[in-house]
C-alpha cells in the first residue's frame, strides 16, 4: 500500500485528521497495543510565521511631549 496514493493516501490522511497530525510531517507511526492506549510518534517540518512588521514605541499617555516637552 502506498501512502501517497489511493487507499494508502486515504487512510494516511483519515488518520492525520482524526489523530490532529500537523500537515507539515515528515512522517509519523501510529501504535495500537493489546491492553494499551494508542500511541503516535511524529516528526514535523517548523511551520514558518510570517513576520509583523514592527509598530514604533509609542506611549499611551494622550499628553505626552516627548523628551523636551
Amino acid at each position: 500500500m502506498k501512502t501517497m496514493a489511493g487507499q494508502g493516501a486515504d487512510l494516511r490522511d483519515l488518520l492525520m485528521t482524526e489523530l490532529n497530525i500537523p500537515r507539515s510531517s515528515k512522517w509519523f507511526e501510529v501504535r495500537f497495543g493489546v491492553d494499551e492506549p494508542v500511541t503516535v510518534r511524529c516528526e514535523f517540518y517548523a511551520e514558518e510565521q510570517p513576520e509583523h512588521e514592527e509598530e514604533p514605541d509609542v506611549p499611551d499617555a494622550p499628553n505626552y511631549g516627548g523628551l523636551n516637552g
